[in-house]
């Protein structure tokens, strides 16, 4: 199989491909930016050492099929001699330095999807959202002295999501769905044991005494302090937050329920493939490993695709996919007691300045 690959530096063609002695993208879920690497060789010492700030884009080339991996800004350039060598390294271009500002902002009687256009708006993005979580309502969110970035995140993990920026497009869906903000499936990955150069499985003690999460929310009508359990009251942890409605702290206490009880299974492996469609929160399905192994549904965490003499290798790590049966909810509401109340009674702007 014919591999190659194509690069563009401020939109002129990289043509010494001669030079290339190394080159990975890793592609992270999550906020972390992704990166590129390249380490190029200057045996004849002509090779121009690009500006700071310059936009590489790259495609992969494996057989006839040409796979965007899309644009990176040049962040560090390390030159060394001898040997003569240029190592350039690379984020992802969908991240601008506002993104990553901390900023002081106030957003008032919205919805998810109308903070979530706010901030792409300043940031030069497009926002692709699910369905069932555009029209999440915000009473009230307060982003003091955060960034972008961490605000998105903080969303994220308050409303079961999972959220990332790809193709200059904020993308934020719920953890457990199975199709991208657009309808369309999200792609399953399959590898075959005939794939894999090595693999490393690990599994560890999961927190199992934790069997469910108290979330507390303010009930305006009443003026008190109440409570909904996700997951069974046997042994709970709580939520310091207190919430504005009892939506939020339900969908708070399931996605830390989520968090807490997931298997801690791990597996990191390195594969030969024909294709490069491979990325971040992919679903993956491993084949011939082992049977214990075959039998988890797992989610990608990572991917580095590596380009060399020797050809191409993709590294992934990837974690267990929280079960849905560790989704299920058993809720109650209650009053707390007047002393319970006197106790936990906050003031109104301060119940305000925690709520999602």
């Amino acid at each position: 199989m014919k591999v190659d690959y194509k690069l563009t530096i401020n939109g002129k063609a990289f043509k010494h491909h001669s030079r290339l002695l190394s080159l990975s993208l890793t592609d992270n879920s999550g906020f972390e930016a992704d990166s590129l690497n390249l380490n190029l060789s200057d045996f004849d010492r002509l090779l121009q050492i690009p500006e700071k700030d310059a936009v590489i884009h790259l495609d992969i080339i494996l057989g006839d099929n040409i796979f965007n991996m899309g644009d990176f800004k040049v962040s560090t350039l390390n030159y060394t001699n001898p040997p003569a060598t240029l190592n350039i390294n690379a984020i992802s271009a969908d991240f601008s330095s506002e993104f990553l500002t901390s900023r002081n902002k106030k957003y008032n009687d919205t919805t998810l999807k109308g903070v979530l256009d706010i901030i792409a708006g300043r940031n030069k993005l497009a926002v692709s959202i699910s369905k069932e979580l555009a029209n999440t309502k915000i009473t009230y969110l307060a982003q003091h002295n955060e960034s972008d970035a961490n605000l998105i995140t903080r969303l994220a993990q308050d409303h079961n999501a999972k959220a990332s920026i790809k193709n200059k497009k904020i993308i934020f869906v719920a953890k457990d769905d199975k199709q991208t903000p657009s309808g369309k499936e999200i792609p399953k990955i399959s590898i075959f044991s005939s794939d894999v150069t090595s693999f490393s499985y690990q599994e560890s003690e999961r927190n199992e005494k934790i069997t469910g999460i108290k979330a507390y929310y303010h009930d305006n009508s009443k003026g008190t302090r109440k409570v909904v359990i996700v997951g069974s009251d046997k042994n709970t942890r709580d939520i310091k937050k207190t919430f504005a409605s009892k939506e939020r702290a339900e969908i708070a206490a399931k996605s830390k329920l989520n968090e807490l009880s997931a298997n801690a299974k791990k597996l990191s492996l390195t594969a030969v493939l024909d294709h490069a469609n491979v990325f971040a929160l992919c679903p993956l399905k491993t084949k011939g490993l082992k049977e214990k192994i075959d039998a988890v549904s797992w989610q990608i965490e990572k991917v580095t695709h590596n380009l060399s003499s020797s050809g191409y290798l993709v590294n992934i790590e990837a974690v267990e996919m929280p079960k849905a049966e560790k989704m299920k909810e058993v809720k109650k509401t209650k009053k707390v007691t007047k002393k319970q109340l006197e106790n936990t009674r906050i003031g109104k702007d301060e119940v305000r300045d925690e709520q999602y």
